[in-house]
C-alpha cells in the first residue's frame, strides 16, 4: 500500500490603481488580479490607510466592500471602479478564499496602499487692470 499524500491548493492575489495616483472624486479603477488553482472567490475591501491591517477574513474587517465573492478558477482579473471623497493613503484588502469568513484562505489577506490627492490648484485670475484715465486738454 502506498500512501498519497496531497498539498493544499494555492494561489496568488494583488491589485493595481490606474490611474497610480487618483484625485479626490476622480474614479479609480482597481484590478484585482491572481490565479487560483481551484475554484474560489475573490473578496476585496476598501478603508482609510492607517492603523490597524487587513483582518483574517472578509467579513471580520472593517473595510467598505469592492468585491463580493465573485467565483474564479484559474487566473483572473477583475476591474471595479472606487471614488475617494477625500484625500489621504488607503488600504485595500484582498482575500482569494472559499467563503467570506474562510479563517484560512488561498491566498491573503493581501493589504495594498495607494494615495488619493486633492484636486490641482485653480488657475490664478488675471490681475485686474485699473482702468485709463485720459486727461483733459
Amino acid at each position: 500500500m502506498q500512501a498519497i499524500t496531497f498539498r493544499a491548493p494555492t494561489g496568488t492575489i494583488t491589485a493595481s490603481v490606474n490611474p497610480i495616483i487618483p484625485q479626490v472624486d476622480e474614479a479609480a479603477t482597481v484590478t484585482v488580479t491572481g490565479a487560483s488553482e481551484m475554484a474560489a472567490s475573490v473578496f476585496a475591501k476598501i478603508r482609510p490607510g492607517g492603523g490597524v491591517g487587513c483582518a483574517p477574513t472578509f467579513s471580520a474587517d472593517s473595510g467598505d466592500g469592492l468585491i463580493f465573492g465573485k467565483g474564479v478558477d484559474g487566473a483572473f482579473s477583475l476591474p471595479v471602479t472606487t471614488t475617494q471623497r477625500t484625500a489621504g493613503s488607503y488600504l485595500l484588502c484582498l482575500w482569494l478564499a472559499t467563503s467570506s469568513t474562510d479563517p484560512a484562505p488561498i491566498a491573503g489577506p493581501q493589504p495594498q496602499l495607494f494615495n488619493v490627492v486633492g484636486p490641482p490648484p485653480a488657475p490664478p485670475q488675471p490681475a485686474a487692470v485699473p482702468p485709463t484715465r485720459v486727461a483733459a486738454r
